[in-house]
């Protein structure tokens, strides 16, 4: 896989008075430069942008873009006019002062996206800020006043004279007792039992499967490297049950013992840990050597209506070469979905 790099600054958008309405976006721009440091000039590209809340945090606004660099390489976006991908711009915690910003690039324009980075957004948007709080958030309430001094008693003022007691009235007389009616007829039973209804439609089942590409592993522990080609996007109408599955291979290389490589499934980004697999191999066999392991992992979920992103993830440790899907040249593997209404 080509690795590319991005050389970037960002502009925030700040509030300009107290009476400007403030723009929902910021500016980001940066230089896309390929693995060899040279400039992608005029080429069309897909970006991904994700606000994180906290680092490691959950995804809560992510948004894709499609624009052309220009003949520097340069190009330029504005978050928060993108195509929406999960969250709303206007909803970002803001005042929590700690969002981070991953930035996603796939340098032919489609959808798969590579990391470029986290980093964390030291200046807190200002006029994002201003608007989420202009209506606008209720400050912590304020330490209670000492007690002030008791006034003086005033005079008690003067008692009312007692009013007459008005005379009691007679106790009317005791009516007689009615009669006991009579039992009426007993009613008629209901009309026929109706029909048996129509058996209601069995539950739909909604199957999904993706295909590894061989992929070079080279996150380190606490990163992750998605595995290409093994991601699902589900699109959930009602509360379903979903079972994951995924299966592959591991090749791994070098000249040195005692290392581990991890690999297991995500959803929206965040580790489904029952579906976390680890690979210990403290002897090599031979030096230099290689070996490949095979994986396999499940996980059963219940999800509400929404949409969520499941992906297969891997890491190593430093000292070796590592490829998930299989050998590079050669993929294998799957990730697969069953989805239970």
């Amino acid at each position: 896989m080509k690795k590319c790099f991005l050389i970037l600054s960002v502009a925030f958008l700040f509030v300009q008075n107290a009476f400007s309405q403030v723009p929902q976006a910021i500016n980001y721009q940066a230089v896309a430069r390929d693995g060899g440091g040279k400039e992608l000039i005029n080429r069309f590209i897909g970006l991904r942008y994700s606000i994180l809340d906290g680092y490691p945090g959950p995804t809560v606004y992510r948004e894709t873009h499609h624009v052309t660099t220009n003949q520097f390489g340069l190009f330029s976006a504005k978050i928060g006019e993108g195509v929406v991908d999960t969250g709303s711009f206007a909803t970002i915690p803001w005042f929590h002062g700690e969002e981070y910003l991953m930035v996603e690039i796939d340098t032919i324009g489609g959808t798969d996206y590579m990391n470029m980075g986290i980093t964390q957004m030291i200046s807190v948007p200002y006029a994002l800020y201003a608007g989420a709080v202009a209506g606008g958030y209720t400050g912590p309430t304020g330490p209670t006043g000492a007690a002030g001094v008791n006034g003086s008693p005033g005079l008690n003022g003067i008692n009312g004279s007692t009013g007459p007691i008005g005379p009691q009235g007679p106790t009317g007389a005791m009516g007689a007792t009615g009669a006991t009616g009579s039992v009426g007829p007993t009613g008629s039973s209901g009309g026929p039992i109706g029909p048996t209804g129509v058996t209601g439609p069995t539950g739909s089942v909604q199957n999904y499967i993706a295909y590894a590409a061989a992929t070079q592993i080279n996150a380190l522990n606490p990163q992750w490297d998605t595995v290409s080609g093994l991601s699902l996007t589900l699109v959930l109408t009602a509360t379903a049950t979903v079972n994951l599955s995924s299966s592959g291979t591991l090749s791994l290389d070098g000249g040195f013992v005692n290392f581990s490589a991890r690999i297991g499934m995500f959803n929206n980004g965040s580790l489904l840990s029952n579906s976390l697999r680890s690979f210990l191999i403290s002897t090599a066999p031979i030096n230099p050597w290689s070996d490949v392991r095979s994986w396999s992992t499940e996980a059963l979920l219940t999800l509400p209506i929404g949409t969520y992103t499941i992906t297969v993830r891997a890491q190593r440790t430093p000292g070796f070469n590592c490829s998930a899907g299989g050998l590079i040249g050669s993929p294998e593997g799957c990730l697969v979905a069953h989805v239970y209404y």
